[in-house]
């Protein structure tokens, strides 16, 4: 009996599983881990709006100190800070202008060699966020690019006399219509007012030069399109390397890195970022073993591949799982699965706007919902295992917090957290082991996004979280103590035996069951078995 059951499950899981896109065959030359990521669980810490300590309205590296206890009573197993670096402030610290150099906002170099310091001593890991794509177009490098074509940084970035295509032209002249030109999404390309090129290509924003990795397929009629192993790529990897050593050597665990698959140009079958991060990973693990990479990227099987630690299952509004999380527009009212209505349709946007009624979704069933979430995150995981971590959040500086609209009760709350907390790694954006929620209608501050529309629409890199005012606690002082379990491997797909014990992996024995008792938050985290 207890054999048919299983096999039964086991049917049951191969027929709900649809295979991903995968990269090809490879030669994996590294090892599952560190061994703390197993059961582990990330904190992420907003530097600017954490705690301050000076009273200047900024959080800081010594409000962070000042906090190292509270962060220890959680349990958690390390930190990851956005973006410590020199920067313009423009997008919330992702326009870098010294990536060696903590700002001066945050305090100092030997404030962050404090900080990590007293965090090891407690057992704690720290993870900084590279943005390894692009600088600020305030950064020594670009500004030396921009003079000359023959200059140490000259091929630091892609420059051209001419714009590629109708397309091209057509993108700069709606994005130059806009009184915040500098800070627009629209297009590729920037006009240049340098002595250079007349043009240079960007990554995000206009201010935000992107740094040349090279092409994987260039075209021979493009003169800027330089190949991957071409001297000025090439310079650029090496730099991106002695970036990490930098830091390592500081005393840094890890980095979650920024727009990790972008890198490469022209890149479709993404062949070339694997080389990259490949060779990346090789290096690392030979001069640096055990410390981590984190990608901003969203796809585990190429992710994993390419030989990060970790890749990060995002709550975008175009993921598979936005429909657990949030509907189209982030609206957690309605049409997903952990909302109030439990998977009805969401008749409303994210600002309590009516839905036109050809937008309504009212034929996913809270169900399909599950059952999509279900196939995608089960194959990923089984896809990936030897290679990685898939790791959940429960939300983070570009989305919005698991606390919105009217997911606002402790009662929803905890089951939400409850949810992610149980994931193969949990990532816990800081604040939402309080209650903390997003604050939609409140202004930006150091980061907006400029789109073609002309209806107001939420800012996906900053409606959310790149802003010091965003967010407002709510003080939900639960504890989470509805939660039983008999055994500990975090993840979401309950294959249960009739005794009642977990089964994951399938085929492989549970843990030994422990006495049932109820988990608060912080005990959850530190006790996972």
């Amino acid at each position: 009996m207890k054999k048919n059951f299983l096999l039964s499950i086991a049917l049951l899981v191969s027929a709900f599983v649809s295979a991903q896109p995968a990269p090809g065959s490879f030669k994996q030359t590294w090892k599952v881990g560190p061994d703390w990521l197993r059961n582990g669980v990330i904190y992420q810490v907003y530097p600017s709006s954490y705690k301050d300590s000076d009273g200047n309205g900024i959080g800081d590296i010594q409000g962070v100190i000042s906090k190292l206890d509270y962060i220890e009573s959680l349990g958690v197993s390390a930190i990851w800070f956005n973006p410590l670096f020199v920067s313009g402030w423009i997008d919330g610290g992702y326009d870098v202008i010294d990536f060696y150099r903590v700002d001066p906002r945050f305090g100092t170099n030997n404030d962050l060699v404090e900080l990590i310091r007293k965090a090891h001593d407690k057992g704690i890991k720290v993870m900084l966020d590279l943005v390894a794509g692009h600088t600020s177009d305030k950064h020594p490098w670009f500004l030396q690019s921009a003079q000359d074509s023959n200059l140490q940084y000259s091929d630091y970035y892609i420059w051209s006399d001419r714009l590629p295509d109708a397309k091209a032209e057509k993108d700069l002249e709606a994005m130059l219509k806009s009184p915040d030109y500098m800070q627009s999404t629209i297009g590729k390309w920037m006009k240049s007012e340098y002595p250079r090129d007349k043009y240079y290509m960007k990554n995000f924003y206009a201010c935000q030069p992107s740094l040349n990795y090279g092409y994987a397929n260039p075209d021979p009629n493009h003169p800027w399109e330089q190949g991957v192993n071409e001297p000025g790529p090439k310079a650029v990897r090496q730099e991106l390397k002695d970036i990490l050593a930098f830091w390592y050597g500081k005393g840094v665990d890890g980095f979650r890195v920024d727009m990790a698959s972008s890198l490469v140009k022209n890149d479709k079958d993404k062949k070339e970022i694997l080389n990259l991060w490949r060779e990346i990973r090789e290096w690392s693990d030979k001069n640096f073993p055990d410390h981590v990479l984190m990608a901003e990227w969203g796809s585990p099987k190429y992710c994993l591949a390419a030989g990060y630690n970790v890749d990060m299952d995002l709550n975008n509004t175009r993921a598979h799982n936005r429909r657990m999380y949030f509907d189209r527009k982030h609206q957690a009212d309605g049409g997903s699965y952990f909302s109030l209505n439990g998977g009805q349709p969401s008749v409303k946007d994210l600002y309590g706007n009516a839905w036109p009624e050809n937008k309504v979704d009212s034929k996913t069933t809270p169900a399909q919902m599950l059952k999509e979430y279900y196939d995608y995150f089960t194959d990923c995981v089984e896809s990936t295992r030897t290679m990685g971590y898939f790791a959940s959040i429960t939300g983070n500086h570009d989305h919005l917090r698991i606390n919105t609209g009217a997911r606002n009760t402790p009662e929803q709350l905890k089951v939400m957290m409850a949810w992610v907390m149980t994931m193969p790694l949990p990532i816990l954006y800081y604040g939402d082991e309080i209650g903390m929620r997003s604050l939609v209608d409140m202004p930006n501050v150091e980061g907006r996004t400029t789109t073609a529309r002309s209806a107001p629409v939420p800012a996906p890199r900053c409606s959310g979280q790149r802003t010091r005012p965003q967010d407002s606690a709510t003080a939900l002082r639960t504890n989470f103590t509805f939660l039983s379990a008999r055994t500990g491997l975090r993840h979401p797909l309950f294959l249960s035996t009739p005794s009642g014990k977990r089964n994951w992996p399938p085929g492989k024995p549970s843990r030994s069951p422990k006495e049932t008792r109820p988990w608060s938050l912080r005990r959850m985290i530190r006790n996972p078995s």
